[in-house]
């Protein structure tokens, strides 16, 4: 049984024995969720720092790999996002160099590595390389609004912001050009 409440829970895609669940500051997870005896759950919390884990999930291709959000601040830039595997024992900080809370992740396993999506009080980050760098994903037409619950389904994203509504985020089926208005125009990918 968990002491506490429950926040936030996740399934592993590809092995629906593996739950992770969170309860405050803490990350559980169970192995043998469709054990006939019913299933046991293990504190794998190990080094995360003492905040609210505000979204948790596993990597749609690796049923042993967790990637977790935490809110509040940290007091450094990091500490926020982190990835673990069933048999660490510890969470590596993949974190973008920003002390503001993340309140949830979404993980994309159409390809590898896997595309990390996170929701923060300022909007979405992604990383598209494990972690290594982070880029603001549609900081023109998406609001700086709290982000509190993120969906990936199918190459759609869904972010739903604290009142500004849900937005949806579809990549282009056709060649697009982007430009960094933070480096005078310069053409992007």
């Amino acid at each position: 049984s968990i002491s506490g409440t429950a926040s936030e829970v996740d399934v592993a895609p590809t092995d629906s024995n593996n739950v992770v669940v969170t309860v405050g500051g803490r990350v559980l997870v169970s192995t043998d969720a469709l054990a006939a005896g019913g299933l046991t759950f293990t504190d794998i919390t190990h080094n995360l720092p003492g905040r609210f884990v505000g979204g948790v999930a596993f990597d749609p291709n690796d049923p042993s790999t967790i990637y977790a959000a935490l809110g509040g601040f940290s007091g450094f830039p990091g500490g926020h996002v982190f990835r673990t595997s069933l048999t660490a024992s510890s969470w590596t900080d993949i974190s973008p160099p920003l002390d503001l809370p993340f309140n949830t992740i979404a993980v994309d396993g159409s390809e590898t590595p896997t595309a990390l999506y996170t929701g923060t009080d300022f909007g979405v980050l992604r990383s598209v390389d494990g972690g290594a760098s982070w880029s603001v994903l549609d900081d023109l037409h998406f609001p700086r609004a709290p982000v509190f619950e993120l969906v990936y389904h199918r190459g759609e994203l869904r972010a739903a912001t604290f009142g500004r509504g849900v937005f949806s985020f579809v990549a282009p089926r056709w060649p697009t050009i982007a430009v960094n208005l933070e480096h005078n125009l310069e053409f992007g990918e």
